[in-house]
């Protein structure tokens, strides 16, 4: 046409000739007075689009939302209706099929265009202009003459596309490339009139109502929308409408239906929805619409009440699932169906994480029973005494209402005995709070341990580890002290224990440590020796048995041995090096000691004997293994527990399990030993061989040895029948020392009691004078040293009176 236009010369619009000349004025809306208007829209309030038709169909296709929706009317009305429109041919439903129409259709709408003087756009109407012979188009011409036209005005070809495809329910394609363009979908169909008609047109909103049902049919919920904002009325009931049809559409999608609830504007719709179908979506995305409900200010305060209680349901649930290690259970719904199941496994779960905020919560959540509560208390109050947090600590206590309780999570803590710091807190605490709740026997208990921490901690660090397992016994830390000569540290320990006794029921008196400080005071004088008196001289005695119990090389080597090296004056005080004394004697034995035992292999007996049956001290004067050493003041005897014999140190240093003696291994002598152990012999005599290394005499001479002492760590236990074991075999290496004895009974309360223990034991030592195994002279100095000490005693104290008894 633009082409014709030109060679003609004339300056003619044809879009401008087209509107004039060939088209007919459509109203797209109408402008109507005051009153008219209103009469219009009160019947169309009663039209097919109407909210309450619509409505009806909302309520027809969504039954299964009607408890979130708050619908509750009965659905009488819409069978009416339905069958209504049934019987009135004038609301026969209008067909919008997008397919060309037939011939005869087409020569139909012909004529009754003709009839009402509406022009039809044929060819003929630009013959003027062409001066072409007068053709018909047919509909695919003139849906191209009509695309193209529309091309030029793009604005109502944008108008057409909203209003025309949520009506048809498909999406119109636009430019060249689709295959179907607007002018097709309505050119030479009603549709075309109906929407240039206006969308408040009574023939329009019941098109537009058919595609509202056929919207919930399909269950396009998106175009149903849309058809209700594009033909609605804009009302308030057009706003609940719309608001229920988009709650319908979060109900339908489970992925991402979520987000049509934030367009929802009645606030408790969205609130009562967002509770009743929170389990469909996501756990983020239900977090975040909880807090959109909670920050609108419509929301009713029940409903905030609620969605509280939610969020906060829902926050345990992702802590839940963030733990580490991770948890089974990939989303939260999983995750509260096993935490309705199995509520106890669940929280031992959440309480190995040591997540115990999260355990406080979870157990508001689900119950759990009381011995399940009781063991997250303790676990949370030891974990906070572990961090040295005991300000947490502590009002983790107070916060338990219920006293019963608090003292059950008390005690369970300190019977787990968790540390030298939480055992004090909690020994303080239960001191301080609990003091009339418990039993005698109990706060008994709890004193000795508030007092066993007290002497803990006067212990070096280094060492506490030692003595730990005693902290509910003191008295046993303090005996271990003893033994261990940790004088310095028992002092500390004594002086601790005498200040804390007052007011105490702890088991034990100040009295009781005097006894204990006594006992081993005692001990540190006590030495064994065979009870018999001395006939003959002591070089009398020893050159016959040298004589009788030694092979004459042996003899005349120990003699030239003598002569080089004289014995030490009878005033001196022998140096008691066991350890180091038994293993230079080892080395002395040769290969041929060892071929003669193995050559009369000693025969153990069947059972162990009982202590009573063993070979009583006054028995033997020497071992009965090497026959060699003789029993001393300072070479002690020893009983060997698998046969009862009396043997030397030297012989007597390997251990075993024996039966009848439980515990531990025991002191066993070589030949038992080797007896039950073939092996052992051929491998200790290899390995000395091998392990011996080369030296010349002359790198030998001008060195000193020193032989290496190694002190015995004894550690008493809870368990009395070991205690009492230990006891019986306990000795100190350094006994008879006056200098042990007198520190140990400086620690006693009563000096003037301890002046007269200190002659008491001269007393005792006096009467082994005679004893040949006795060292007479340095007995004499020990005693001499025990009465100046007395004497010192008594004048600290001012008992002058007894200052005689010590020069007897």
């Amino acid at each position: 046409v633009l082409s014709v236009l030109q060679q003609e010369g004339l300056r003619l619009s044809v879009q401008q000739v087209i509107v004039q000349r060939c088209c007919e004025v459509l109203p797209v809306w109408s402008s109507c007075p005051g009153d008219e208007r209103d009469s219009i829209r009160g019947k169309k309030a009663d039209g097919a689009f109407s909210v309450d038709n619509l409505s009806l169909l909302l309520q027809t296709h969504a039954q299964g939302y009607q408890t979130a929706l708050g619908i509750i009317e009965p659905l009488s009305d819409v069978s009416s209706e339905s069958e209504a429109s049934a019987d009135d041919p004038s609301s026969s439903p209008i067909q919008l099929s997008t397919s060309p129409p037939s011939h005869s259709s087409t020569s139909s709408s012909s004529s009754t265009s003709s009839s009402s003087n509406s022009f039809l756009l044929t060819a003929s109407a630009l013959s003027f202009l062409s001066g072409r012979k007068e053709a018909f188009l047919d509909c695919e011409q003139i849906s191209q003459e009509a695309d193209g036209l529309l091309r030029e005005f793009p604005i109502l070809s944008a108008y057409l596309h909203t209003m025309v495809e949520p009506v048809l329910g498909t999406t119109l394609g636009e430019g060249e490339e689709s295959s179907v363009g607007l002018g097709g979908a309505i050119c030479g169909k009603p549709l075309a009139s109906l929407v240039l008609s206006g969308p408040q047109e009574e023939v329009t909103q019941a098109l537009a109502a058919e595609a509202f049902k056929n919207a919930l049919e399909s269950k396009d919920l998106a175009r149903a929308l849309r058809l209700l904002e594009l033909y609605g009325q804009k009302g308030s009931q057009e706003r609940e409408l719309r608001d229920q049809l988009l709650v319908c559409a979060a109900l339908e999608d489970e992925t991402e239906g979520v987000g049509q609830l934030f367009r929802v504007q009645d606030a408790n719709l969205r609130a009562r929805v967002a509770l009743q179908a929170l389990e469909r979506w996501p756990l983020s995305a239900c977090l975040e619409l909880i807090d959109f409900c909670l920050h609108d200010p419509d929301t009713q305060n029940s409903l905030k009440t609620e969605l509280v209680l939610k969020q906060k349901e829902l926050g345990i649930y992702r802590w839940t699932m963030n733990l580490q290690p991770s948890l089974p259970w990939k989303t939260w719904q999983e995750l509260r169906t096993e935490s309705k199941t199995n509520p106890e496994s669940m929280l031992s779960m959440i309480l190995e994480a040591k997540e115990f905020s999260l355990c406080k919560q979870w157990v508001e959540l689900y119950p759990v029973s009381d011995q399940l509560k009781l063991q997250l208390q303790t676990e949370h109050l030891l974990h906070l005494l572990e961090m040295e947090q005991t300000d947490e600590a502590f009002q983790l206590l107070e916060s338990i209402s219920d006293v019963a309780v608090g003292l059950d999570v008390c005690e369970h803590a300190l019977d787990r005995r968790p540390g030298l710091a939480a055992c004090h807190f909690l020994a303080d605490y239960l001191t301080l709070h609990f003091q009339r709740q418990v039993s005698p026997a109990r706060r008994r208990h709890i004193h000795a341990l508030h007092l066993g921490s007290k002497v803990l901690l006067t212990i070096p660090p280094a060492s506490r580890q030692d003595y730990f397992p005693l902290l509910s016994e003191p008295m046993l830390m303090l005996e271990q002290l003893l033994m261990n000569l940790k004088v310095e540290w028992a002092e500390v320990a004594v002086q601790t224990l005498q200040s804390l006794l007052v007011g105490q029921e702890t088991g034990f008196s100040a009295e009781d440590i005097d006894k204990l400080l006594a006992d081993y005071a005692c001990k540190a004088l006590d030495f064994s020796c065979a009870p018999k008196e001395r006939s003959r001289s002591d070089s009398v005695i020893s050159l016959q048995d040298a004589l009788i119990q030694c092979p004459a090389q042996e003899l005349s080597s120990q003699s030239f041995s003598q002569i080089e090296s004289p014995a030490s004056s009878t005033n001196s005080t022998p140096t008691h090096t066991l350890s180091g004394n038994s293993s230079e004697r080892k080395k002395d034995r040769g290969s041929a000691e060892r071929s003669q035992r193995l050559s009369a292999k000693f025969q153990p007996p069947d059972q162990p004997p009982a202590q009573k049956d063993w070979v009583p001290d006054t028995q033997h004067d020497m071992c009965m293994v090497c026959r060699r050493e003789r029993f001393t003041m300072f070479n002690r005897r020893h009983h060997c527990r698998r046969c009862g014999r009396l043997v030397c140190s030297a012989c007597s240093e390997r251990k075993m399990l024996v039966d009848g003696c439980p515990g531990e291994e025991v002191r066993v002598c070589d030949d038992c030993y080797v007896y039950f152990h073939p092996d052992s012999d051929d491998e200790s005599e290899s390995a000395e061989i091998i392990g011996s290394p080369v030296v010349s005499q002359d790198a030998l001479d001008g060195m000193l040895h020193l032989p290496e002492v190694v002190h015995q760590q004894f550690r008493l236990s809870t368990n009395p029948a070991e205690n009492q074991l230990l006891r019986n075999e306990f000795y100190y290496e350094q006994a008879p020392s006056a200098h042990l004895c007198v520190t140990i009974l400086s620690l006693h309360s009563d000096q003037a009691v301890c002046g007269h223990q200190l002659i008491d034991h001269c007393r005792s030592l006096s009467r082994k004078l005679t004893n040949p195994e006795v060292d007479a002279c340095l007995l004499t100095g020990i005693m001499r040293q025990l009465l100046f000490s007395a004497k010192l005693m008594f004048v600290k104290v001012g008992q002058s009176q007894d200052l005689p008894l010590c020069d007897r």
